[in-house]
Formats: structure tokens, sequence, C-alpha cells
């Protein structure tokens, strides 16, 4: 009778998941039939280390602060160099009826795009005061880490005390814009 520890260790290798599970199979069936090279096993191996330490990043994040910014789309005729954002560049030459189909915001959020990758995707903002939400294109960059709404969608979410404390705080979701036109011309920019 040999050596038993008093209790086994919680760890994510004690108990193989069913994606394990399913490639331990395909293995031991190949090596009945003879057909299971070195190869094949260190591709197994790297397949399964990566998949146990490869965390998808989430595309929303609560508990974020976002201030204001005058950007006032209207009054520049959603001209994206006009205001002087960060996008500018990347979405030149988008058709009006997308640049005036969502009101605008800078992003550097901790969780989804970074950066100029951002750029032209949607965001849902809630104001985890009062509930209310409003789905805004990501045009620019900030210095935050956070957002910065145009000045009306975050009148629009305010629960009356956003401007008396300067920002908001809110949760936010990269979603859909919901007109593929939209998913086509940042595809074809991105592309360039």
């Amino acid at each position: 009778m040999g050596y038993q520890a008093p209790y086994k260790l919680k760890s994510p290798f004690n108990e193989p998941n069913q994606e394990t599970k399913n490639i331990t199979c395909i293995i031991t069936q190949m090596q009945k039939m003879g057909k299971v090279s070195c190869l094949c096993i260190a591709v197994v191996f790297v397949y399964l280390v990566a998949s146990v330490f490869a965390k998808e990043k989430p595309d929303s994040d609560t508990d974020v602060v976002a201030y204001w910014s005058d950007y006032d789309p209207p009054a520049n005729n959603w001209d994206f160099a006009k205001v002087g954002v960060a996008c500018s560049s990347q979405l030149a030459g988008m058709p009006l009826e997308l640049r005036s189909r969502y009101d605008w915001t800078g992003f550097c959020g901790k969780y989804g795009p970074q950066n100029l990758d951002a750029c032209g995707r949607c965001v849902l903002v809630t104001n985890t005061r009062n509930g209310k939400q409003v789905k805004l294109r990501i045009v620019d960059t900030c210095g935050v880490n956070g957002l910065v709404m145009d000045l009306r969608p975050f009148d629009e979410i305010d629960d009356g005390t956003g401007h008396y404390r300067g920002h908001h705080i809110v949760d936010y979701e990269i979603v859909d814009c919901g007109y593929t036109p939209v998913t086509r011309f940042i595809t074809r920019k991105m592309a360039n």
C-alpha cells in the first residue's frame, strides 16, 4: 500500500474538460491504429496548453467614468476632420447617412478594441444611476480610462447630477452598429 495524500488539490489540470477528453480519445484511437506521430502529439499538446491559458478579452466593462465633450456634430456638418477627432483619417469618406446615424464618443475603455482599432465601432452606454442607455459611434480616442461622450448623449442619460459632478458612472458594451454598409465601409478602410 502506497502513500495517499490526505486531500486532492483543486486545479484545472485535475479534472480534464470535455475538449481535453475528446482530444485524448482521438489520440488513443489513433494510437490503436498505429497512426500517431510525435509531431501530432506535439501539435495537440500545444493546442491544449494554448486553450487552457487563452482567455478572450471581454468587450464590456462596468462602473466606468464617462466625461463629456462638445463635439457638436450637427453644427459641424458631421465632419470628422472639422471636429478634429482621432478617427478622421480612418473614417474619411464615410457617407453623411452613416456619420450622422449615431452621436459620437471618444473611447479609451480597458476592454474592447483599443486606440484607432475602435474607430467606427459602436458602444452601448448605460448610466448606472438611472439605467438610461444610448448607442454611440466611436470616432475619437481620449486620455482617460473610459469614455468622452458628446454633450447631447451625455445629457440624454443624465440623472440630474452629471453636469454637477462632471461625469457619469456607466457600463459599456461594444455592440453591432446594426447597419451593414457601415461594416463594409470600415472593413474596406481597414484593408487599405
